[in-house]
């Protein structure tokens, strides 16, 4: 009797864990696919800094990357919209250059972001990632308008801007 309740015991340990080894999963994925509550573009404090980011998560490669705004997408975005903003985007003056990127490339990144993580990645199928406008601004300092102007615009998720570029706290240009 006394084995059978450790063996019972250690069921119940293992369930337990692989319990909590999914609800980690889930809350990862989860965490990855949520909307912000809010719409605020970042303050203009936080995208003017006048040295290049010391975030030890930003690569070499990141800190060169010519992006300095991401736009994600709705999931349920149509085509029209999606065409709608990126000539809206294409046209607003203080927009250098617009890069579509679709859920393979956002898997990709990801991919790569998390490559040390297989398990997480595993986990994630390339439709579940966003589509995004990558957007390279004439002034790194016009972030805050560009947020303002199309965070409400149809099928836009979210806008962010790149943590690791380079920027110019006077606005007067890069």
């Amino acid at each position: 009797m006394v084995a059978g309740t450790a063996l019972r015991r250690r069921r119940g340990l293992l369930g337990g864990g692989a319990a909590a080894g999914l609800v980690a999963t889930a809350a990862a994925l989860v965490a990855l696919n949520l909307t912000p509550t809010s719409r605020e573009p970042l303050p203009p404090a936080a995208i003017g800094a006048p040295e290049p980011s010391t975030d030890p998560t930003c690569s070499p490669q990141m800190r060169r990357e010519p992006i300095d705004a991401r736009i994600f997408l709705r999931q349920d975005i149509t085509d029209q919209q999606r065409l709608d903003l990126r000539d809206a985007l294409q046209s607003y003056p203080p927009v250098r250059r617009v890069t579509f990127a679709g859920h393979d490339e956002a898997y990709a990144r990801f991919r790569k972001s998390y490559r040390d993580n297989p398990d997480l990645v595993g986990s994630v199928e390339p439709e579940q990632l966003p589509e995004s406008f990558q957007v390279e601004l004439v002034r790194t300092a016009d972030y805050a308008r560009l947020a303002a102007k199309f965070r409400d615009a149809s099928g836009v998720d979210q806008i962010a801007a790149n943590p690791c570029a380079y920027r110019t706290g006077s606005g007067e240009g890069e």
